[in-house]
């Protein structure tokens, strides 16, 4: 089975954009599947995920940046998101830390990835996840959007992925608690689209 962490769709993004397997099938709801396993595979049934690989290219074009504020250990840390390079099959996006006024405060570093690859890092395995639709409040206003519930590893972690319908992409944000007790939130707190 798919461990969950592996699947914690924002770590994937930093730390090494994955370009995982998957198929281009869309139900007719609009919402993704992961491509099927192969026959001597096991089959995992897996939540939809809340976007295509599609809608996430339509919206993460060329100039589009985003601010994500990272919250652990009692420490702020905010990091800019942007896409240098995007094709029809993949793109590839900078990323660097930066002070409280977007100035950067570290080299940035750059990753590759495809659109398909991308959105199968928010495709959980329903034995271990919910999915429900609801409003919330965010640092980028009140969002209708979806929010997945996932057992994480060890146990008792739990991790809250809420994704914004109008925002196609990674997670507005991602909470996770351990026995209760907060362990880390990454939001969006800014979106900024080229002109």
């Amino acid at each position: 089975m798919k461990s969950t962490t592996t699947a914690f769709f924002l770590l994937v993004l930093v730390f090494g954009l994955g370009c995982g397997p998957g198929g281009d099938d869309v139900p007719a709801t609009g919402e993704s599947q992961p491509e099927e396993p192969a026959a001597d595979v096991p089959k995992v049934e897996m939540l939809p995920t809340p976007f295509t690989a599609e809608q996430i290219r339509d919206e993460w074009v060329v100039g589009f940046n985003l601010i994500m504020l990272r919250k652990k250990h009692g420490r702020d840390v905010y990091q800019r998101w942007s896409v240098v390079e995007a094709d029809g099959d993949s793109v590839r996006i900078e990323y660097v830390t930066v002070d409280a006024n977007g100035e950067p405060v570290a080299v940035p570093v750059q990753r590759t990835a495809t659109w398909v690859g991308l959105r199968n890092h928010a495709a959980f395995p329903a034995a271990v996840a919910t999915r429900e639709e609801v409003t919330r409040d965010t640092p980028l206003g009140t969002l209708d959007g979806w929010l997945y519930t996932v057992q994480e590893h060890p146990p008792g972690t739990v991790t809250e992925y809420f994704f914004a319908k109008k925002y196609p992409g990674a997670p507005i944000q991602t909470l996770t608690t351990k026995d209760g007790e907060f362990v880390m939130d990454l939001s969006q707190v800014e979106r900024n689209y080229p002109e």
